[in-house]
């Protein structure tokens, strides 16, 4: 396949330069930069391994219904610096709650990038993963 790309000139430069320091024609790198991108692509197997399901629901697990949502006010409560000791240490205990869940969601999502040998950004994008908070 042919395709015509328009770069601006400074992406051309920099793409002229580093094909001359690893010594390939600039249109080789940027094949190789598509196929890496399209090959780490994550895509859902039509049939899961138990081990695979697991990992999935694991990876889509959510905090307890209203977690996020009451650290939310509470935290707006600390940032107008109306937030009591009592409110302190619950919120602590929820950003304990959400972190512990993003971790078990992240190390499910590890595994499975491995497990299908696409980047755990891929994995990421798929599924929708995202840092708490966001």
């Amino acid at each position: 396949m042919t395709l015509t790309v328009e770069l601006p000139a400074s992406v051309e430069q920099r793409l002229r330069q580093r094909a001359a320091q690893v010594g390939h024609a600039p249109e080789a790198i940027i094949a190789d930069l598509v196929r890496e991108h399209f090959s780490a692509e994550a895509t859902v197997p039509d049939a899961l391994t138990e081990q695979e399901t697991r990992w999935l629901k694991q990876a889509m697990e959510v905090p307890r219904p209203g977690v996020r949502e009451r650290w939310r006010e509470l935290d707006r409560l600390r940032r107008t610096d109306n937030l009591n000791p009592s409110q302190q240490a619950e919120m602590v205990t929820l950003y304990d709650e959400i972190e512990s869940n993003h971790a078990r969601r992240m190390e499910a999502a590890v595994e499975l990038a491995r497990r299908w040998q696409v980047s755990l950004d891929s994995i990421m994008d798929q599924l929708g993963l995202s840092p708490p908070g966001r």
